[in-house]
């Protein structure tokens, strides 16, 4: 009875994640799976995020795969607005010798954003290779829409309306707008 309760309790402890990390297809042959990379989130973790300040950008790196770790990590960080940078001196590549399974690393990206600043968003993609035990090459990449407090303010100090008008014609109104 001793010998079969323990038997179960191996069976039941390795089950769960040998059967987690398998995949199989149609014809019911187990393909091998890796790691798998993702930003989970992202916080602005210090400084504003309005147009000519500066900020430091926090993301969390997961390998979410059960059993096998991510070897030599590179993690990209792209920045697709013209108006937000990383700070000088500030290199937008990390390395990373392993992610376990199951596993979070944390990053931190110093940024500015540029006073002429009129985009609401940053579009930023953050991109990771990696390879597995078997030495077999993975990449991922994860989008990232962080805001920007960007306050949108259109003043009209002048308008000049014709005084008169024709049908079917054109007019021209003068407006003095302030942004």
């Amino acid at each position: 009875m001793t010998v079969l309760f323990l038997t179960l309790m191996i069976l039941w402890a390795v089950g769960p994640k040998t059967a987690a990390a398998q995949t199989v297809n149609p014809q019911g042959d187990q393909l091998r799976t890796g790691p798998v990379l993702m930003v989970t989130d992202y916080a602005v973790v210090e400084g504003e995020r309005g147009p000519g300040s500066s900020f430091v950008l926090q993301m969390n790196i997961a390998n979410l795969s059960e059993v096998n770790s991510a070897h030599n990590v590179v993690a990209t960080l792209k920045i697709e607005n013209v108006s937000v940078s990383l700070q000088e001196g500030v290199t937008n590549q990390l390395y990373f010798h392993e992610i376990p399974p199951q596993q979070t690393v944390s990053v931190q990206f110093p940024m500015e954003v540029y006073s002429y600043c009129a985009e609401e968003n940053m579009i930023l993609s953050m991109t990771m290779t990696c390879y597995d035990d078997a030495a077999v090459h993975y990449d991922f990449q994860t989008m990232m829409t962080p805001d920007i407090d960007v306050n949108r303010t259109l003043n009209v100090t002048s308008l000049a309306v014709p005084q008169f008008v024709h049908r079917n014609s054109s007019m021209i109104i003068s407006a003095t707008l302030n942004n």
